[in-house]
């Protein structure tokens, strides 16, 4: 089952080496991690991965007004 795998620091593993790839090789200026506010695993992902926070707002998501965290790397 896929939870038995959450929680162990797998996707902070493996997303700020990907970033680091995209700035560099697709020669990408920023990326953007958008992240519900109720989505605590992946803001603690983002923000261990060196993104940094640029705002906090309501946005549309999936039709809904969400409360969103909006991060550039």
């Amino acid at each position: 089952m896929a939870t038995d795998y959450q929680g162990n620091g797998y996707a902070t593993e493996v997303v700020r080496p990907f970033v680091e790839w995209g700035k560099k090789q697709q020669k990408l200026e920023k990326i953007y991690a958008i992240v519900k506010v109720s989505n605590a695993a992946s803001l603690r992902t983002v923000e261990k991965s060196g993104f940094t926070l640029e705002s906090e707002g309501k946005r549309k998501c999936w039709g809904n007004l969400e409360i969103m965290k909006v991060y550039t790397f």
